[in-house]
């Protein structure tokens, strides 16, 4: 499953405390003088466990707190930092790290933010913390929230019921409700914002699947069911949403030994059926302007396909059953990894020839395991290829040159999961 903007929120969902490792120490922050708001920061940090990443210079800028945060969130300059051990949430800027407040809180819920302030949700109640002054202001909904997504200058929250529900990013306020026409798939990606500025959910894969987006008014912007399984598939045919926003839906084929192999992707701007073929399909190749221009399997053996089904290379390459790729300056960088094990690993191809131009040294903890869920994404930030991975036992960022795949910063540290 693919990784959304490396300034997205950031939800734990157990309560344990874990390891961290600093890479560059920090002087604790000052407190800020001037909350007043900043223009964007045009996507130069990202948010990793208590630390302010800046992307351009490729270092850890502020260490906002020592400790690993139970949970976190950003958005543009704006971090929000739960201390595990006194629950109490507190707001940073990314940029000059500077401490805006700190309030009391509760332990084990769902943190996200807007421009408006850091959103909490507890059961049914969500608590709104201003960005200017954090004097927090709850609500109850009419079910529990387990999702909470920057939506625009709103929020969506997607509740137990399988309603979306938007408020305000300024004043909390509910703007109306709508139901999806299905229960949502998956714990840990049940949400995303797509490139058009809807929330959008998918279904278990099951004889079909459903797509529904919806706007921030809110209203259904659309809402399709796909056809999957067919009565020939042989036992030992799975399906799994491979890949979620922001602009296409990958449903195919998992661990088909002996099964059908399958695939459909799914345009989010408006449900159009883009591909539909017999094969197994890790991830979706797009172009720089966001255009699909490619599938790429791994399984049985490392593929680069057209949205038709024309297979335009075949590698020797032997890649794990996952995969994440982004287009970029004449390379396909594709990170691989097993959506159930630990590690990853990342390779520069020639998209026209398939040769490989480069392998990328990643760094990662070693880590024993027996359970275990691994979701890895590569992308591109300030000009370089970030790939990004969330783990049962540890959370990552490493960035590369597009051209060599040289590594050229990586911050680690255990999980929150």
């Amino acid at each position: 499953m693919r990784w959304l903007p490396l300034l997205a929120i950031t939800m734990g969902l157990a309560c344990r405390r874990n390891d961290t490792r600093a890479i560059v120490p920090d002087p604790t922050p000052k407190a800020d003088a001037d909350p007043a708001p900043k223009d964007p920061p045009r996507e130069e940090f990202t948010l990793l466990h208590g630390k302010s990443i800046d992307l351009r210079l490729r270092a850890v800028r502020h260490v906002l707190t020592p400790e690993l945060p139970r949970r976190e969130a950003a958005r543009a300059d704006d971090a929000y930092l739960l201390d595990r051990k006194t629950a109490v949430l507190q707001a940073f800027s990314l940029d000059s790290g500077a401490l805006r407040w700190s309030k009391p809180a509760t332990l084990c819920s769902v943190l996200g933010a807007t421009s408006g302030g850091a959103f909490y949700a507890q059961g049914s109640t969500v608590t709104h913390y201003p960005r200017a002054d954090g004097v927090a202001r709850a609500q109850t909904l009419a079910a529990d929230a387990s999702a909470l997504l920057p939506l625009r200058a709103r929020l969506a929250v997607l509740r137990s019921d399988h309603q979306i529900e938007v408020l305000d990013g300024t004043t909390a306020a509910s703007h109306g409700a709508v139901a999806l026409p299905f229960a949502p798939y998956g714990h840990r990606s049940t949400l995303v914002e797509s490139a058009y500025g809807t929330a959008c959910a998918v279904s278990a894969p099951g004889p079909d699947f459903e797509v529904a987006c919806v706007t921030d008014a809110p209203a259904l912007a659309w809402h399709k069911k796909y056809p999957l399984r067919k009565p020939t598939d042989p036992p030992g045919t799975y399906f799994q949403v491979r890949e979620l926003g922001p602009r296409f839906v990958l449903v195919s084929s998992w661990f088909s030994s002996g099964g059908a192999r399958r695939a459909v992707v799914v345009d989010l701007k408006d449900g159009a059926e883009l591909a539909r073929l017999e094969e197994e399909i890790a991830t979706t190749v797009a172009t720089e302007t966001g255009a699909l221009d490619g599938l790429f399997a791994t399984q049985p053996t490392t593929r680069l396909l057209s949205p038709t089904g024309v297979v335009r290379w075949t590698s020797t390459e032997k890649l794990n059953d996952s995969a994440s790729a982004v287009l970029f300056d004449g390379t396909l960088a594709v990170a691989s990894f097993h959506a159930i094990a630990t590690g990853a690993s990342l390779l520069g191809f020639d998209p026209a020839t398939g040769a490989v131009r480069f392998r990328g040294d990643v760094e990662l903890l070693p880590i024993g395991h027996s359970k275990y869920f691994n979701a890895t994404s590569v992308s591109i930030a300030a000009g370089a290829l970030a790939l990004r991975g969330r783990e049962a036992g540890q959370d990552y960022l490493e960035l590369f040159d597009p051209k060599t795949g040289k590594r050229l910063f990586t911050e680690l540290t255990g999980s929150v999961f």
